[in-house]
C-alpha cells in the first residue's frame, strides 16, 4: 500500500541534504495520482511558494517531446527516421563517415559516431547573459566558438575538429548537437516551426497548458520560478538570467510544470492514452519507445528516453539539468506508473529523487537500488587496461582539461574527478563497475560506468551515456 507519509518524509529529507530551494513532484500509479505536492520557494526571497503548476525549466526532458515530433512526422508521412541528414541539409558531413550514412534515427539515438562536443556550452555562454560575479570555464579561452544557428553547428561538424567514437549505429555517445539538428528537420518537415507543432500536436492535445517550447515564452505565464545556483561558498542565489542557445531548442529548452509533465509520461506509459482520449497512435508510441531496441538489464538509449529492464518492467525516464534545473521523469510501460520531478536548481540529484520515489510507489525501501549491476565477489583479472585518462569536450575546454583519471591505488582500481573527488571502482563482471559516492549507499549512490577495450586497453569510459575518450 503507497505511504505518502513516508514519501514526503524522503522528499524532505532530499530537500534538505541537497540544498533545494523548490521543488515539485506528481506520481501516479494504474489508480490515478497518488501523490501530488510541491516544496520550497521560487523567489530569491522565499516569499513565494513552488506548485505543482509553477513553470520550470525540464532541461533534457525535453529530448523526449521532439523525438514525439518526429515519430508523428513519420507517421504522417512527411519523412522517415531512415532517411539521411542530408535530405534536409544537404551539405551534413562527418568526416571519416560516408555522406548519406547518418540517418535521422541516429541523431534520435545518439549514434552518429559524434563525441560529446564543445559547441553548447559556447552557445549558452554567447548568449546568456552573466549573473554578477559569476565565473564560467570557457573564460579561459581567448574567443569563443561562434554558435549562433544549427548552419553554425553544422560547420563545426563538418570541419571535423575532434576524434569519432565510431560509425554511425555502432556506439551511443550523447550529443546535445544531434537535438538542434532534429529541431531544424521538424521545422522543415512539418511546415511550420517545432514550436507550434510541438503545442498543436502534443501540448494542446493532453492539455499541458502551462508548457512551451523556448525561454522567450516565460513572459506569456505566471507563477515561474527564479533560476537558482549553488556558489562554491554554499550559498543558493537567485537570479532571472536563463541559459540561453537558440539553435537547441528540442535539445533542451522547453519549459513545464511536474503536473503537465507527469501527463506527458503517464500518456506513454498508456500506449499513447490519457484520460481514456488518444493523444498519440500507437504506432507512433511504439516508433518513439523503440520497439527495435533490445531490453537489456543495462540501459538503452532509445529515441529520447533511457530503456531498462527493472524489476522484471520495462522502465523508461531520463534526466535533465541546465542552470537552475534538474529534473527527471520515468514511467513503466502499460503499469500505468509514472512520474516527475521537477527543482530550481542545478546540480542536484533529481534522479535520486525520482527513483526513491518510485521505489515508495512500489512498497519498497527509497534506499533500495533500482539497477542490475551486482557487484562481483572477484577482482577484473587485468585491472590495469582501465588506467588512464578519459576526457571529452563537452564543458567547452580542450579535451585534455578536465579528465577522469583511473588508476590503481592500495590494489584497488579508483576513478578521481577533475577537481578531485576520488571514487572506488567495484568491478561487476565484463567491463562493467559501480563508482560509489563516499558516505552514500553503496549501490544507490552510484555511477554505473562502462569501459569499452580495444587490443587489450581500454579505449573510452562510458557513463550515462555519454563517452569519455582515452587520452
Amino acid at each position: 500500500m503507497f505511504d505518502a507519509n513516508r514519501m514526503d518524509e524522503f522528499i524532505v529529507e532530499e530537500m534538505e541534504k541537497q540544498n533545494i530551494p523548490g521543488l515539485s513532484i506528481v506520481f501516479s500509479d494504474d489508480s490515478g495520482v497518488v501523490f501530488e505536492k510541491a516544496y520550497g520557494h521560487r523567489d530569491g526571497k522565499r516569499e513565494k511558494p513552488v506548485d505543482v503548476d509553477t513553470i520550470m525549466g525540464v532541461a533534457s526532458l525535453s529530448k523526449s517531446i521532439t523525438g514525439a515530433c518526429i515519430a508523428l512526422l513519420e507517421y504522417e508521412g512527411k519523412l522517415s527516421m531512415e532517411d539521411p541528414v542530408t535530405r534536409f541539409f544537404p551539405r551534413f558531413k562527418i568526416p571519416g563517415v560516408p555522406k548519406d550514412a547518418v540517418l535521422i534515427k541516429h541523431l534520435l539515438s545518439h549514434t552518429t559516431g559524434l563525441p560529446l562536443l564543445p559547441t553548447l556550452t559556447h552557445c549558452m555562454a554567447r548568449h546568456t547573459v552573466r549573473d554578477p560575479g559569476e565565473q564560467r570555464t570557457v573564460d579561459q579561452l581567448d574567443s569563443l566558438i561562434k554558435v549562433d544557428t544549427v548552419d553554425d553547428i553544422i560547420d563545426y561538424i563538418i570541419e571535423g575538429d575532434y576524434e569519432l567514437v565510431g560509425q554511425p549505429g555502432e556506439y551511443t555517445s550523447y550529443s546535445n548537437d544531434c537535438y538542434a539538428i532534429l529541431s531544424s528537420i521538424v521545422d522543415m518537415a512539418a511546415g511550420m516551426s517545432i514550436e507550434e507543432y510541438m503545442d498543436k500536436k502534443i501540448f494542446q492535445p493532453l492539455g499541458m497548458t502551462r508548457s512551451a517550447l523556448g525561454y522567450d515564452r516565460l513572459k506569456d505565464f505566471d507563477n515561474v520560478t527564479q533560476v537558482f545556483t549553488k556558489q562554491e561558498n554554499g550559498e543558493v542565489t537567485a537570479s532571472d538570467n536563463w541559459q540561453m542557445a537558440p539553435p537547441y531548442r528540442g535539445c533542451g529548452w522547453i519549459i513545464s510544470s511536474s503536473r503537465d509533465m507527469h501527463k506527458y509520461y503517464k500518456m506513454l506509459s498508456q500506449n499513447g492514452v490519457f484520460e481514456g482520449r488518444r493523444i498519440l497512435p500507437e504506432k507512433v508510441v511504439d516508433r518513439l519507445l523503440g520497439n527495435d531496441f533490445p531490453t537489456l538489464k543495462t540501459s538503452v538509449y532509445t529515441y529520447g528516453l533511457a530503456k531498462v529492464l527493472c524489476r522484471g518492467e520495462v522502465l523508461f525516464s531520463h534526466a535533465g539539468g541546465l542552470k537552475g534545473v534538474s529534473s527527471a521523469g520515468a514511467f513503466f510501460k502499460e503499469r500505468g506508473i509514472a512520474g516527475a520531478v521537477l527543482t530550481n536548481v542545478g546540480d542536484v540529484d533529481a534522479v535520486r529523487i525520482l527513483m526513491g520515489a518510485f521505489n515508495i510507489v512500489q512498497g519498497h525501501s527509497p534506499e533500495e537500488h533500482t539497477h542490475n549491476f551486482v557487484v562481483s565477489e572477484r577482482p577484473p583479472q587485468e585491472p590495469w587496461i582501465y588506467e588512464g585518462f578519459y576526457g571529452a569536450r563537452e564543458h567547452g575546454m580542450p579535451i585534455y582539461a578536465y579528465p577522469y583519471k583511473v588508476a590503481m591505488e592500495n590494489g584497488k582500481l579508483v576513478l578521481t574527478f577533475a577537481e578531485g573527488e576520488k571514487r572506488p571502482l567495484l568491478y561487476c563482471g565484463e567491463n562493467y563497475f559501480l563508482a560509489p559516492k563516499e558516505g552514500g549507499n553503496p549501490l544507490r549512490d552510484c555511477m554505473q560506468i562502462r569501459f569499452y577495450v580495444r587490443n587489450d586497453k581500454a579505449w573510452a569510459m562510458q557513463t550515462s551515456n555519454r563517452m569519455y575518450q582515452r587520452l
